[in-house]
């Protein structure tokens, strides 16, 4: 997509005549941009839920909720 952009789109934009090839686009992309290519892992998700802030926060979670079931019941029975 990068090599089509660039082909199509931006050195015509420029005034330059020419093209670049796919390995040219490539390289940019790792060496220029900081791209890398990466095979994709399907069902493997990390999202830090094991992190101790993470942890704390699930282990406080059920005690808010208590407060807001008691202001729930408070409501519903006035």
């Amino acid at each position: 997509m990068l090599c089509h952009h660039v082909n199509n789109i931006i050195l015509p934009a420029l005034g330059i005549q020419g093209m670049i090839i796919e390995f040219t686009a490539q390289r940019w992309l790792k060496f220029k941009l900081g791209y890398e290519s990466k095979e994709g892992r399907k069902g493997m998700y990390v999202d830090g839920h094991e992190h101790p802030d993470v942890i704390k926060e699930r282990q406080a979670f059920p005690k808010t909720l208590e407060g807001y079931e008691q202001c729930v019941f408070a409501i519903l029975n006035a």
